[in-house]
């Protein structure tokens, strides 16, 4: 069976991308992208979004043709071109430089394809990832997270019905204070809990004078964590509620 991999670039605050599409903030360094270029030519197939192809199409298949072109770009053009890549969208109508369109259920696909023998896919986009997200067929995430706050835009997980348990593969840091993290999941029924369940007993917890509740922004990721509330005698009796400002943007990262 097929290994399945979401990786890319990620803010501080959890987004492949910032309002308005901006990726300005992901710009790799050299060492970063000769990363990305490397796992470009070590996967067996890519599973684009259409969003993602679009972006990657309009640039990289005539790359290596700029005249300032650096042998680093050279290269990953080349590795671009060459590897196996499915594109899966209802209103693209051609795909070129070795890619196959399908326009059917992506769930159903990735399922069938990762059933298959071959080398490790890759998938990328945000929506085409989260559908293989909530169907549990990511078998690792490489995130790469750059040292900022971009307050917004196209967040890197979806919501989820369950926890997902994950192992650390790999730590490695790169220039400008970016750093990867490699997790694998779990294997499914022995990873997962549903988050409706909550602890039906706590220890006795002596409260503060008082107990405020922080205020969230407007954007993202800021939320209410699992407020603790306390009656007098000092025991927990409840869960605060999880207030989410997210908004959920289409557009995937390059």
């Amino acid at each position: 069976m097929r290994k399945l991999t979401f990786g890319m670039n990620l803010s501080l605050d959890g987004y492949i991308a910032a309002p308005g599409d901006d990726l300005g903030w992901s710009v790799p360094s050299d060492e970063l992208f000769q990363w990305w270029s490397d796992r470009v030519g070590a996967t067996g197939l890519a599973l684009y979004g259409r969003r993602l192809w679009e972006t990657m199409s309009s640039h990289w298949p005539t790359a290596d043709e700029q005249p300032s072109a650096t042998p680093a770009e050279i290269e990953f053009a080349s590795r671009w071109r060459d590897m196996p890549k499915v594109v899966f969208s209802s209103t693209t109508s051609t795909v070129d430089w070795n890619t196959r369109l399908v326009t059917g259920d992506a769930v159903t696909e990735i399922t069938r394809l990762k059933a298959d023998d071959g080398g490790p896919m890759d998938i990328g986009g945000a929506t085409l990832a989260a559908a293989a997200m909530r169907a549990g067929l990511i078998d690792e995430y490489a995130i790469v997270t750059h040292p900022v706050l971009v307050g917004g835009g196209t967040p890197f997980f979806t919501a989820l019905d369950n926890w997902v348990n994950l192992s650390l593969l790999e730590t490695r840091t790169f220039p400008d204070g970016v750093v990867l993290t490699r997790y694998e999941t779990g294997s499914p029924g022995s990873s997962t809990s549903t988050l409706s369940q909550r602890p039906q007993s706590r220890p006795a917890y002596k409260p503060p004078a008082s107990i405020s509740r922080p205020e969230h922004g407007p954007r993202g990721f800021m939320t209410h964590l699992a407020m603790q509330e306390a009656d007098d005698q000092g025991n927990l009796v409840g869960w605060g509620e999880h207030v989410t400002d997210q908004e959920h943007g289409a557009a995937p990262s390059a």
